[in-house]
């Protein structure tokens, strides 16, 4: 028997659900229940395929006429006797099915159908009989909706091979968040994007008019297929976007709402039971219901979000209360649970509070200093400056008395607006008025502020405090005025404290000061720990493992990432796996371990030809690394290209200067050495400006070549600017030769010295004089003289005394030998 309808090749995306398949290939009955566009024919008609051959495979399509066709099942029956070989039995469709002796029957030829016959259904309700053949061994199995739906990169996959177009991370996610990987909806989203439409819509554009493009879909495939008394249940309990059976019943007002919830589990699987007996639509689905439910009752929705505000209120969900409230709407309401208690909002996600901040209208922001300064305290940590000015702006020109109070903490508002003000202003790179507001502050709320204290708003699993917005993206004077003139504010064991020890720390190493970086990160580290907090202690502990690093303390290095690793896992709940193994993959890069850069490389699921993600540079940057290290260049340099466009776009200073210099090292072992060396220029430019000492010295080795080409190209064709760049370079050599002075001393001096010059050095070193030397080698004691003038010049010393000062140890070890 032949399905009457031609279905498609496989989609990509099955792969994962055809393994799965095959793997359960022994059992009875496979069901595979999913709603409308989730591949259910495909992925049959794909496993059917490959059983072709020594197999007796059926293909059955149903429809209504079915269901009183008793022959049809005869003919079934019949087939499997009428053969020895094994038996798969494909049945498409199976929804069309309703009446109980059709069920009944099918469920008692699965079971008399022996081990050699194998049923797959596919059907878009559950199966009736399913949970009564459970008790047979083997039993059988279900794949559902969750098996079948794309994840996060198949989506993306997909939308470039239908468009050509690559999705940015921002409308990728909401695509995800939207859909839940909905194969049927993420192809009607890449038909909206399509040039050969009449009118191709953009990303946003294209998310906005899904639900309309769904419509006729989601009604007659889904809505309307439910029964009729249930229809305004699911209208009203898509409302929130999740609800347990009391929502349920408080929103629809249906004593046997219980009752009506699990009938629509067994039909309606864009609904889903999740942990905690929480219910929740297929997003795209409860937007479309909403949508449908405003057109046909215009109050019924603000009664509804009002129920589900103070629902949400008394189970301590914040965000989901405001949310509501808002779409009452009641501004009032949602004013107040934001202020009520400052310490529970500033513990939710930034991201979702400044999504709930930004759909208040301005004039009821603006009309409440105390919430005006939490949107422009969320606004600055997400880099939205000018936004954030605006509102303060606002807010003050309606403020007529003198003293205003922060309503959470009963501070004086005027003193956080000039925080907010300072802050500005040091992101703009005016230190001088950010120092002087910094002050104004001060005075005005008698200290550092509490919100600053207690509540910052810092990525839980973020690699770095001076390479993100706190740090102003690596602006090390902005970042040395704001946190040093803070410093002697704070004390103790607060949020506060910790942030500023450990970007000072981070300051300190990148300037090259080690030894104060040491000190001010192991505080910082100490707070972290203390508090819990990993947002302080990842960065403070991966700038020290650096550290480590770049004083030739391996093993300490990789002790100290282990203990960091123990402690965050018995001690924290944040997932930083991804960051802490991008660390450990860095430490084999410093240290040639290929193989184990190979492995981790291998296992990295970044998509490095999409828009990079902000919260993923830290792992990026390792990546490029692990590119130059295993000598991918052409990889390196394409991805590398790629990062540097993106950070110069959004003004991220040090990853401007790291990228293009790793790039102008990529370049170089590619052969080509010019773009190499206006590379490493345009590092420089933002590298020296910002004094990024160690950023270079730990890449001396490979980049001393190129920044001799350069310093010799600028010399030559001189630029704006480019006198500051060779002055930098002279003193990242100076830096580099007093490191190896007082770490390898042998080391540098080889680098430095003739064979004869180095032999005249030991010589001094043991305390000979011109005379002796000139002896002991044979040569003239005027050549012995210019031989010492040159070692003293190549080595920085001022003469004798110096020398035998410096290369005391030397000295030393060669007396006891």
């Amino acid at each position: 028997m032949t399905d009457s309808i031609n279905p498609p090749p496989t989609a990509a995306h099955l792969a994962r659900p055809l393994a799965v398949l095959r793997r359960e290939a022994g059992r009875p009955l496979i069901a595979v229940t999913a709603p409308t566009g989730y591949g259910k024919t495909m992925l049959l008609r794909a496993l059917a395929d490959t059983l072709s051959g020594e197999n007796t495979v059926l293909w059955l399509s149903l429809g209504p006429e079915n269901n009183k066709n008793d022959r049809f099942l005869a003919q079934i029956a019949d087939a499997i006797a009428g053969t020895t070989s094994d038996v798969h039995i494909f049945v498409d469709r199976y929804e069309a099915i309703h009446e109980d002796s059709f069920h009944r029957a099918l469920e008692q030829l699965i079971e008399d159908a022996g081990e050699r016959v194998q049923f797959y259904i596919a059907s878009r309700v559950k199966l009736p009989f399913y949970h009564r053949l459970r008790s047979r061994h083997p039993g059988p199995y279900m794949l559902t909706c969750e098996h079948l739906k794309m994840n996060s990169g198949e989506m993306t996959q997909a939308i470039r091979r239908e468009t050509g177009r690559e999705l940015a991370a921002g409308p990728a996610k909401r695509l995800y968040a939207l859909t839940d990987g909905w194969p049927l909806a993420v192809m009607h989203y890449a038909a909206l994007l399509k040039e050969n439409r009449a009118e191709p819509l953009h990303e946003r554009a294209a998310l906005e008019a899904l639900p309309v493009e769904m419509y006729g879909i989601l009604l007659d495939n889904v809505f309307l297929e439910q029964p009729p008394e249930t229809l305004p249940f699911m209208l009203f309990t898509s409302v929130p976007d999740f609800f347990d059976t009391a929502l349920a019943r408080l929103v629809t007002e249906d004593p046997d709402c219980q009752e009506t919830l699990e009938r629509l589990l067994a039909t309606n699987l864009l609904l889903t039971r999740g942990e905690g007996g929480r219910f929740r639509y297929v997003p795209l689905f409860a937007a479309w219901l909403r949508n449908r439910l405003y057109e046909s009752d215009e109050r019924a929705p603000a009664t509804i979000h009002a129920l589900v505000s103070r629902w949400a209120e008394e189970r301590g969900m914040l965000v989901e209360a405001v949310w509501h409230a808002l779409r009452t709407p009641d501004m009032e309401r949602a004013a107040g649970l934001l202020l009520g208690d400052i310490e529970i909002t500033l513990a939710q996600p930034c991201g979702r509070l400044l999504e709930l901040l930004d759909q208040f209208p301005t004039q009821e922001v603006v009309r409440r200093p105390s919430l005006a300064l939490l949107h422009a305290f969320l606004l600055i940590n997400d880099h939205r400056i000018s936004a954030a000015e605006k509102v303060i702006d606002l807010a003050e020109a309606l403020m007529t008395d003198e003293f205003y109070s922060f309503g959470p903490t009963g501070e004086n508002l005027r003193g956080y607006f000039a925080t907010i003000r300072s802050r500005i202003a040091l992101m703009r790179l005016d230190s001088e008025r950010g120092i002087a507001l910094m002050h104004e502050a001060a005075a005005l709320l008698l200290g550092p502020g509490r919100l600053y204290t207690h509540f910052n708003a810092i990525e839980p699993a973020g690699s770095s405090l001076l390479r993100s917005n706190a740090g102003f993206w690596g602006a090390i004077d902005q970042a040395l005025a704001i946190y040093g003139y803070a410093e002697p504010l704070w004390g103790g064991s607060n949020q506060g404290y910790g942030i500023i020890q450990t970007i000072l720390g981070e300051c300190y190493y990148l300037r090259g000061q080690l030894e104060e970086a040491e000190r001010s990160l192991q505080r910082g580290l100490f707070i972290g720990l203390d508090l819990l907090d990993t947002g302080i202690v990842l960065p403070a502990a991966l700038t020290l493992v650096q550290l480590r690093l770049a004083t030739g303390e391996t093993q300490a290095a990789r002790a100290m990432l282990e203990e960091i690793r123990l402690q965050i896992a018995a001690r924290a709940s944040v997932d930083t796996d991804a960051v802490l193994e991008a660390c450990q993959a860095l430490v084999h890069i410093k240290t040639g371990q290929t193989a184990a850069v190979r492995k981790w490389l291998k296992e990295q699921r970044q998509d490095t030809g999409a828009v990079p993600d902000i919260t993923w540079l830290y792992e990026y940057i390792v990546l490029l690394r692990a590119y130059i290290c295993l000598g991918r260049t052409r990889e390196g340099l394409a991805f590398g290209e790629r990062l540097a466009y993106y950070a110069e776009a959004r003004n991220l200073h040090y990853y401007v200067a790291e990228i293009n210099l790793l790039l102008a090292l990529l370049h170089a072992d590619g052969g080509d050495n010019g773009t190499a060396v206006r590379k490493l220029e345009k590092s420089l430019e933002t590298g020296s400006k910002e004094g990024y000492v160690q950023l270079y010295l730990e890449e001396w080795d490979k980049a001393e070549p190129l920044v001799g080409a350069l310093t010799k190209k600028l010399r030559l064709h001189s630029t704006p600017g480019s006198g500051e760049s060779v002055a930098f370079c002279r003193r990242l050599q100076q830096l580099r030769d007093e490191r190896w002075l007082s770490t390898d001393k042998d080391r540098f001096v080889r680098a430095r010295l003739t064979n004869k010059e180095y032999a005249i050095l030991q010589l001094l070193i043991e305390g000979r004089s011109n005379n002796d030397i000139a002896d002991k080698l044979a040569i003239r004691l005027e050549t012995v003289k210019t031989h010492c003038k040159n070692i003293y010049g190549k080595l920085g010393l001022k003469g004798r005394k110096a020398v035998m000062r410096h290369f005391e140890d030397i000295r030393g070890a060669a007396r006891s030998r």
